[in-house]
């Protein structure tokens, strides 16, 4: 499956066209001013392999480095890290020297070391120096461990499967020394192997699948001790499977799906212990199978897809109990099923992809807040600091704010065909992701953004506002529109997104959030431009224009321009009387401030 990422929005420079010091100083630019600095486009980090694709693939984050694979078609693959520049993109070690690649995997995280398997699948750490790669342990002496499984953090130990060749393929755990890399437990005595898989962890215990040569494949538990590692219960009595799998943490439960031979394969939850490890639900009554799949926290909920049997596959909820698990929404009404994948949370909003990933859409957990984002042919996506990426359409990269018009395509990569992105990794704040540009094949790229937010202009009749369309923009940035009255209008206010009006130019205020501008105009003529008719003022001011926003005629803290807008409006003051700029009017109206310093229209008058 396609991985892809969320990040905050904005654009980069392709790397290959500018020396390093530039990027330097761009990067530092982007750390110190996160929010003002320009957006740029993503680009070319490093030509790894010029012959051809070097396919970097596997990455993860370890502090500000990137980590992943690579082959630069003369030392295979091989481990590689990158700082987002092309002189720092660098193979961290020849493991196996020459050609033929240690072909590194399962790269992982744990206390700010990498470690992962190589060199004929043993576990290898980095610091990310050739002097600090080095392998842990050899396993299995000059065999491999064979299928090595992947690697758990649990408080600070690495938990994984493997086989030394005295034993099968079992529990090991190991702190990245030699001495301190062990098997946890031999649950399948003998060189059959119990293949423990599904490695969870809930607050600091391991879960797993094993299967130890009496009961059949089921849920287990370790605290890292060959004692304290057992099987949290039978669920499927006797030497069947229970199959369970996804499991998921959810505020210290542990969520599953299991068959347990009375019910299908149905959702269930456990406590570490056998008579807490309980179904949940039979969802599909009977010995139908609701099969729950892509499970995933959300605000303490547990959301996945599952079948009553009566709806196909739609969007559930559960808060661990019978009555609180419940479908959603049936978003394909009937027995068709809308199939919804790849849910992620996002913010605190579940995003997901339903009919065979043609459509975009998040959900609250209500079934009015369950809706369409957009309808666009998408792949999976992943969450980054608020912003959803994914591959659409012609498969090339796109994000999401959750908003139709905030969803849109980054950059159009290859010029002709699809650049295909896939392993989108963010590394604070920095997108990697390998895509083939249609010049340079498959190689490392990267997208530094800003965050965005959404101007709305809106207009009445009578004018408009330029741009006239959404505007993205910078977070903490401005924003500003040109204000245009239709011959015989005039513009009677423009609001919203804390800007001010200076002649025909409206600027919002720093933009911290999606907001509208709105623009009125009244009919009339204004041959002076200060937003009064020119007819009103001829009655009030004996047959003069000569009235605006800085003159108070009657000196009662209503600006001239003000008392019109008022009268337009056809308010009346605190007191319930009309505005009247030569009657003084109640303090503490609409646009009332302190009379003093008003320059009186008298004097305006008089002057003219």
């Amino acid at each position: 499956m396609i991985k892809l990422t969320n990040i905050q929005e904005g654009k980069a420079v392709r790397n290959k066209r500018i020396c390093y010091w530039r990027i330097a100083a761009a990067a530092l630019l982007f750390a110190l001013l996160p929010f003002s600095a320009e957006a740029a486009e993503p680009y070319l980090v490093k030509d790894i392999n010029p012959a051809a694709d070097s396919y970097p693939s596997q990455g993860v984050a370890v502090g500000d480095v990137y980590y992943f694979t690579a082959d630069d078609g003369t030392h295979g693959r091989e481990l590689w890290r990158s700082d987002g520049t092309e002189v720092g993109t660098v193979m961290v070690k020849d493991i196996y020297v020459g050609v033929g690649g240690s072909s590194p995997s399962s790269l992982t995280n744990m206390n700010g070391l990498l470690y992962f398997w190589a060199n004929g699948r043993e576990l290898w750490r980095s610091d990310g120096t050739a002097a600090g790669t080095v392998m842990v342990k050899d396993i299995r002496a000059n065999g491999g461990v064979w299928s090595p499984s992947s690697l758990t953090n649990v408080n600070g130990l690495l938990y994984f499967a493997a086989y030394d060749g005295m034993h099968g393929t079992e529990l090991w755990r190991s702190n990245g020394t030699a001495a301190g890399t062990v098997m946890v437990k031999d649950i399948y005595a003998g060189a059959g192997g119990s293949s423990p898989s599904s490695l969870t962890n809930v607050n600091g215990q391991l879960y797993f699948t094993a299967y130890d040569g009496t009961h059949g494949l089921e849920l287990w538990r370790s605290d890292g001790t060959e004692v304290g590692t057992v099987m949290v219960k039978d669920i499927y009595a006797g030497t069947r499977n229970s199959d369970a799998s996804s499991l998921t943490n959810v505020n210290g439960l542990l969520y599953f799906a299991a068959y347990d031979g009375m019910h299908g394969w149905e959702l269930w939850r456990s406590n570490g212990k056998a008579a807490g490890t309980v179904i949940v639900k039979d969802i599909r009554v009977g010995i139908g199978d609701s099969s729950p799949s892509f499970l995933i926290n959300m605000n303490g909920l547990l959301y996945f897809w599952a079948a009553d049997g009566t709806h196909d596959y739609e969007l559930w909820r559960s808060n661990g109990t019978a009555a609180g698990t419940v479908m959603v929404k049936d978003i394909n009404t009937g027995a068709g099923g809308s199939y919804p994948s790849s849910l992620i949370n996002v913010n605190g909003l579940l995003y997901f992809w339903v009919d065979d990933g043609t459509q975009l859409w998040r959900s609250n957990g209500t079934a009015a807040g369950t809706v369409m984002v957009k309808d666009i042919n998408t792949g999976a996506g992943s969450n980054v600091n608020g912003l959803l990426y994914f591959w659409a359409n012609s498969t090339e990269l796109w994000r999401s704010d959750g908003t139709a018009v905030g969803t849109f395509m980054v950059k159009d990569i290859a010029d002709t065909g699809s650049s295909s992105p896939y392993y989108l990794t963010n590394v604070n704040g920095l997108l990697y992701f390998t895509a083939d540009d249609g010049t340079h094949g498959r190689e490392l790229w990267a997208y530094y953004s800003i965050r965005q937010q959404t101007v709305t202009p809106s207009v009445g009749t009578g004018g408009s506002l330029s741009p006239s369309g959404p505007q993205m923009i910078d977070h903490g940035a401005a924003a500003s529109f040109t204000v245009t009255p239709d011959e015989d209008h005039f513009i009677a206010s423009v609001t919203g997104c804390g800007g001010t009006l200076n002649g025909s130019t409206y600027t919002t205020a720093a933009i911290m959030a999606d907001c509208t501008v709105t623009a009125s105009f009244f009919p009339g003529t204004d041959s002076d431009g200060d937003r009064i008719d020119d007819a009103w003022e001829e009655e009030h001011f004996n047959g003069l224009t000569t009235a605006d926003a800085a003159s108070d005629y009657d000196k009662d803290g209503y600006s001239d321009l003000q008392e019109y807008l008022n009268w337009l409006a056809d308010q009346n003051d605190p007191a319930g009387s009309p505005y009247n700029p030569k009657v003084r009017n109640a303090p503490g109206g609409t646009g009332w401030r302190s009379p003093t310093g008003w320059l009186p229209a008298v004097k305006l008058l008089l002057k003219r």
